[in-house]
């Protein structure tokens, strides 16, 4: 369900997103990077979810939006596990900055994809985890 619904919020994003919203996405990433190079978990954490919030509010559609974040609510007690895991850090990054560069293009298409991609890596990497914990 989430997939769905982010792909259809990334679409509409990438096709409403103001050059304001590009630059806090942009700011984003790179306070990511910065907290990824410190290993500083708990602002990867807030830039994590400013980054999803930038986009839902791009996409202009407050009934989705607060749909997605009941749903970042709803699993960011499994986003806190995986995003700690230190080797998780550089690929979570890069997978924002690759959306990122998608919606900087208006690559409505590639956006998706990458974010599909990343919803399927952040699944990987949980239920990897929870494996390792069982």
């Amino acid at each position: 369900m989430r997939k769905a619904l982010e792909a259809l919020a990334i679409e509409w994003a990438v096709e409403r997103i103001s050059e304001d919203d590009i630059s806090k996405l942009e700011e984003i990433v790179e306070l990511m990077e910065f907290y990824t190079v410190k290993k500083n978990f708990e602002k990867i954490m807030e830039a994590n979810k400013s980054f999803h919030e930038t986009i839902y509010k791009a996409s202009e559609s407050r009934f989705m939006a607060q749909i997605l974040r009941s749903y970042q609510d709803y699993v960011q007690q499994a986003r806190r596990t995986t995003v700690y895991e230190t080797d998780y850090l550089v690929g979570i990054l890069n997978e924002h900055k690759a959306i990122l560069g998608a919606m900087r293009k208006r690559n409505a298409k590639e956006a998706i994809k990458l974010t599909n991609q990343h919803l399927d890596n952040s699944r990987k990497r949980t239920e990897s985890k929870w494996k390792r914990l069982v």
